[in-house]
């Protein structure tokens, strides 16, 4: 485009029989400034303005001309008004005797800078016929130059996408609504292994996406398409055979008159899932330990202490029946009444820290005599409904739901200052989901995370073991509630328990 207008410039000097051609654009950054970016000029005659200099400084005059995309025409420099003082002095220094200076302007606001069309020989008229033609040309030297600009702004751009995508290793992409295909960085072409000549739109992009995940991204691209903004984690597939975990959040965007368009970024989180995976496993091998702890302690409470206990308090019935009188026979039946309610504590407790009934009955059973336990001894009301769940659920995910349950329970009585709460567990083909709510007193979650009871962070690390996903709402006054998705990773097909 450069050789263009320099070429454009001396057809039209020749044309005209003048001997200087110059044109000026304003500063990016500062619209007072402008720059000589084309000229075309004897070099035995003085040189021209420096290539930057101030309009409002040198040129006020026709500064004021150009911003109201006037024509300035001055056959003679030395006639320009005497407003145009400091612009007479300029054309004289640098030897102009006759002047014509058209503001180049592809749309509103500030031209884009100007064309200066000089005589330094001699003086010359400008009739208006010449002056319309050469404001066509003009015009057309705007629009290729405001292209010209878009472009270099796009460049420069995109450069700074491509060196922002290799500093954080994210790829940026766009899809055309219309057409479905997409635009991305470098770095999402890596990461795809797509080769940088291939086209691609969403059909290719869905099949390198692991068959579970393909109908999530589908989804979450249709949800783009509706105006929400979506983040999503799944598998792609690489040329070694192998996959690699992504993360991918974008929404939907429309600039000016342009059709909308689907933007975002997408980065590689391989390497934080394998360490969730890894934390998964330890998470779960610290809660089976636990388990199996509790289990110790049940059965030395039910079988060792309960049967001590038991023993002890036939004796001293034994002893009720040689008291020599009433008041030691009452003082013996209040030890016995003592020692049967020391009984019944270490059963309860034994029950709390182990369930069988959650191993040969199962979860809503085992919930269901949590709730009456809790019923008696406590006067707590607790509604509990179930619906459509599985039977036949894996053992660690019928313990992850019975402890949040037991845990959400006792925090309730401990704190909510409510004797209702309300307990909604209901199954799916492939997951289970726990609600659990009451109308107390409520709390701040992040403070009781932060604190030092570990009933809320036990609640989550089992959810983590299980790849599930648990959601705590608490107000101040408004109460709890604690919702628990656990999804159902099995084999088996599952009979319904209702």
């Amino acid at each position: 485009m450069d050789l263009a207008i320099e070429d454009a410039l001396r057809v039209i000097c020749n044309a005209l029989g003048v001997d200087e051609s110059t044109i000026y654009l304003r500063d990016a950054n500062d619209p007072g400034i402008f720059v000589l970016s084309y000229v075309l000029r004897d070099p035995e005659l003085p040189p021209p303005p420096k290539t930057r200099f101030t309009a409002a400084e040198h040129f006020p005059w026709c500064n004021k001309k150009l911003i109201a995309n006037e024509i300035i025409c001055l056959p003679d420099t030395s006639a320009a008004p005497a407003e145009a003082a400091i612009d007479k002095a300029s054309w004289k220094r640098y030897g102009i005797c006759s002047a014509l200076v058209i503001p180049l302007r592809a749309g509103g606001g500030h031209p884009l800078g100007f064309w200066g069309i000089d005589s330094t020989t001699e003086q010359r008229d400008w009739p208006e016929p010449i002056q319309n033609r050469l404001k066509l040309i003009a015009d057309v030297f705007a629009n290729a130059l405001e292209r010209a600009d878009r472009e270099r702004r796009l460049l420069e751009s995109e450069a700074r996408l491509r060196l922002a995508s290799n500093i954080t290793g994210a790829g940026f992409w766009t899809i055309d609504v219309n057409t479905h295909f997409i635009w991305a960085t470098p770095k999402l072409e890596e990461l795809f292994g797509i080769s940088p000549d291939e086209l691609i739109d969403v059909p290719r992009f869905l099949g390198l996406i692991h068959s579970e995940e393909r109908d999530l991204v589908k989804n979450a691209i249709d949800s783009m398409v509706a105006g929400q903004e979506v983040a999503v984690e799944y598998r792609i597939a690489q040329p070694s055979g192998s996959f690699r975990w992504v993360m991918t959040r974008g929404s939907r965007y429309q600039f000016a008159e342009s059709e909308p368009v689907l933007m975002g970024i997408t980065i590689d989180i391989t390497e934080r899932r394998s360490h969730e995976d890894a934390l998964r496993g330890v998470t779960g091998r610290l809660i089976v330990a636990q388990e199996e702890e509790r289990k110790r302690i049940a059965r030395e409470l039910h079988d060792a202490a309960g049967q001590q206990i038991a023993l002890i308090a036939m004796q001293v019935q034994q002893l009720h029946s040689t008291a020599e009188d009433a008041g030691h026979r009452n003082a013996v039946e209040q030890v016995v009444t003592d020692i049967q309610k020391l009984s019944e504590s270490i059963h309860a407790l034994s029950r709390e820290l182990h369930s069988s009934s959650l191993d040969y009955l199962g979860l809503v059973p085992a919930i269901s005599g949590l709730c009456q336990q809790l019923r008696r001894s406590h006067e707590l009301e607790i509604d509990f409904t179930s619906s459509n769940v599985p039977r036949n659920l894996p053992s660690e995910l019928r313990l992850a739901a019975f402890r949040i349950t037991q845990e959400a329970l006792h925090n309730a009585l401990r704190h909510s200052g409510q004797k209702r709460v309300q307990v909604n567990l209901e199954g799916a083909p492939d997951h289970i989901q726990l609600a659990i709510r009451d109308e107390g007193a409520g709390f701040d979650v992040n403070e009781a995370m932060q604190g030092r009871g570990l009933g809320l962070i036990s609640m989550r690390e089992r959810v983590f073991a299980l790849k599930g996903q648990i959601t705590m709402r608490s107000h101040l006054g408004k109460g709890t509630e604690i919702r628990v998705y656990l999804p159902i990773v099995t084999a088996d097909a599952p009979h319904r328990d209702n």
